[in-house]
């Protein structure tokens, strides 16, 4: 009697024993889910950071580019600027060589005229002395 009664009977001894195991196991499962669940959650987080990293290079590269054309045409109407320049600075040569080809030719004139008149006087004067 004794022996009975210092250990529970087998049956009752025997189901808490598989009902802690039993806890054990459902508790086991339940912390292991919810370490997927944080694996899941940080996969999705790494996920998401590199679609944002990815985003992030593809907006950078845009702007970068955009900047490259904007520069490229500034460039090009500096350029289209220096050759109006260019073009301007060498039209003022032109002209400027004009005017003294002219004025070449206006002092050769007057330089001829003066000459011819130099001529008339002197043959007025060769032609008053033989008078």
């Amino acid at each position: 009697q004794e022996a009975s009664l210092a250990s529970p009977p087998r049956g009752a001894g025997g189901q808490s024993s598989a009902s802690g195991s039993e806890e054990r196991r459902a508790r086991d499962r339940r912390e292991a889910a919810s370490r997927d669940e944080d694996r899941e959650r940080e996969k999705e987080k790494e996920r998401q950071r590199r679609e944002e990293e990815i985003a992030a290079r593809e907006v950078k590269a845009r702007e970068e580019e955009r900047a490259k054309e904007e520069k490229s045409k500034e460039e090009r109407a500096k350029e289209k600027a220096k050759e109006k320049a260019k073009e301007k600075e060498q039209a003022r040569a032109r002209e400027k060589e004009k005017e003294k080809e002219k004025d070449k030719k206006d002092g050769d004139r007057d330089r001829d005229r003066d000459r011819d008149r130099e001529k008339d006087r002197d043959r007025e004067k060769d032609r008053d002395r033989e008078k």
